[in-house]
């Protein structure tokens, strides 16, 4: 039982030495925003200049849209860091 509860002391200790920080992407910023459905919206190349930036962590009439009920569409453009994409488990998945 000694040795059992040694090795998981020293096992929580050299896991906790190996923690680093990895990269990550801030998502919580505005997006752009969109009500209705076109299948369009998710082609890469739309222009999407017309559509209005919200925050996401509101809900829309608190963000001053009119309420509604029904679909909505939200994009953001991100640049993958280099150090993301080697890492990536699937190569072709970013």
């Amino acid at each position: 039982m000694r040795k059992l509860f040694f090795f998981a002391i020293c096992l929580a200790l050299f896991s906790c030495a190996s923690y680093k920080d990895e990269p990550s992407l801030n998502l919580n910023v505005e997006w752009k925003f969109i009500t209705g459905d076109d299948p369009s919206f998710a082609l890469p190349g739309y222009l999407d200049s017309a559509w209005k930036s919200m925050p996401v962590d509101r809900i829309w009439e608190s963000a001053g849209f009119d309420p509604y009920d029904g679909y909505a569409w939200y994009r953001l453009r991100i640049v993958i860091p280099s150090e993301l994409k080697e890492k990536a488990l699937l190569k072709d998945s970013l």
